[in-house]
C-alpha cells in the first residue's frame, strides 16, 4: 500500500549529533512578553477558573487570538470548555522569556469520565494571544489517568548550576530523540541510565507489563518504533533551564503493513499528535512524559510555515507542508 503521507524530502542541513560544551545557566533575562513567573502562573490559574465556569468572557483574550484543541481550530465555547466539570490534577510550567505558559492536568467531564488535559497559552501585553488544547480519554492508546500523577516532583526540581544546559542545547537534545524514533537509532539521544518513560499514564519503559507497546530501557524502546517513519512539525516552545525542562509538540505517522519488533501493524494509517515533557539533567534525558491523541483527521495540529523552517534547520528531513 502506498503511504499517505508526501515523501520525504532531501536530507537539510543537519547539526552534528555531538553535544556542544555545556556552561553553567546563567540567570533567566526579564520577560520578553512583560509577563513574569508569577504573572503566567496567575494567567494560567485565570484560565482554568474560566474552563471550569465554561466562561471564556472571563479572559483577557487578545483579538484574534489563535484557538486550538485537538489539532483543529477552534473556540472557547465548545469540546472540553462545554463539558468539563473540576480539575482533579494540576501541573504548570512556564517560560516567561517566551511569554508562554503550559499546564498539564486531568478533568472530570459532566459524564464522569476523566480526561487528560493540556493547554498551552501565550501571553503578550497582558492579554492571551494563543490557546492550543489536547484533551485525551478513554478511546486514546494507553489511557491510564490512575498512572498521572500531579504534581509530579521531579520537574519542581531545581539543577544545580553545574547540571543546567542552555535553551538551545534543550531544544537540540529534545529534538534528537524525535529523531532517533524517526530512524529507530538511539545512539543519537543521550540518554541518562535511569531514563523513564510514561504514555498517557502508562509506564511503557522498565516495566514488564505484557499490554504495552515496548517496556524496555529508553534507548532500547527506540529501535522498536519501526512503524513510525516520520515525525513532523516539531515545535519546543517552553523551556525552563534552571530545572532541566523542555516541552515537544510533534507528529508521528504510522504506516499500515510496517512491522516492528513488538509494535503494532496498522491496518490503515494514522498519526500520534504527542505533547511530551523532557526532564533533562547533565545534558542527559532523564524523564519523559507524554501525553498524545490519535485525531481523526491529518491536518497540522499547529500552523507552519517559513518560520518553523528557519527554527528548526538541523533537522535530517523536511516536513510535509502543513494541511
Amino acid at each position: 500500500m502506498k503511504p499517505w503521507f508526501p515523501a520525504i524530502a532531501a536530507v537539510v542541513a543537519a547539526t552534528p549529533a555531538a553535544a556542544t560544551p555545556r556552561t553553567p545557566a546563567s540567570p533567566a533575562p526579564a520577560a520578553r512578553s512583560g509577563c513574569d513567573r508569577g504573572c503566567l502562573l496567575d494567567m494560567t490559574n485565570r484560565y482554568l477558573l474560566a474552563l471550569e465556569a465554561h466562561d471564556a468572557a472571563r479572559l483577557p483574550l487578545a483579538p484574534g487570538a489563535m484557538v486550538y484543541e485537538n489539532g483543529r481550530p477552534g473556540r472557547l465555547d465548545d469540546g472540553v470548555w462545554k463539558d468539563a466539570t473540576i480539575i482533579t490534577g494540576r501541573s504548570t510550567i512556564v517560560d516567561p522569556e517566551a511569554g508562554q505558559a503550559i499546564f498539564f492536568g486531568i478533568v472530570r467531564r459532566k459524564d464522569a469520565g476523566q480526561a487528560l488535559y493540556v493547554a498551552r497559552l501565550k501571553v503578550a501585553d497582558g492579554r492571551i494571544t494563543e490557546v492550543e488544547q489536547l484533551t485525551a480519554g478513554k478511546d486514546d492508546l494507553l489511557f491510564n489517568p490512575d498512572g498521572v500523577h500531579f504534581p509530579k516532583p521531579i520537574w519542581s526540581d531545581v539543577l544545580p548550576p553545574e547540571e543546567r544546559v542552555p535553551a538551545a542545547e534543550l531544544r537540540r537534545i529534545a529534538n534528537l530523540y524525535f529523531q532517533s524514533i524517526q530512524e529507530h537509532d538511539p545512539t543519537i539521544v543521550p540518554f541518562h541510565p535511569d531514563c523513564n518513560r510514561t504514555e498517557n499514564g502508562t509506564p511503557t519503559t522498565n516495566t514488564n507489563r505484557p499490554d504495552v507497546i515496548t517496556s524496555d530501557s529508553c534507548d532500547i524502546g527506540v529501535t522498536k518504533f519501526g512503524w513510525i517513519p516520520v515525525v513532523r512539525e516539531r515545535r519546543f516552545p517552553i523551556v525552563d533551564t534552571a530545572r532541566g525542562l523542555v516541552i515537544g509538540i510533534s507528529h508521528l505517522d504510522v504506516v499500515p503493513g510496517i512491522s516492528s519488533n513488538n509494535g503494532p501493524r496498522a491496518d490503515a494509517p494514522f498519526t500520534f499528535v504527542i505533547y511530551e515533557i523532557f526532564k533533562i539533567v547533565d545534558g542527559r534525558i532523564l524523564d519523559i512524559e507524554c501525553f498524545m491523541i490519535t485525531p481523526k483527521d491529518r491536518r497540522s495540529i499547529w500552523p507552519v510555515g517559513p518560520f518553523y523552517e528557519k527554527l528548526h534547520p538541523y533537522r535530517r528531513a523536511a516536513s510535509p507542508a502543513a494541511k
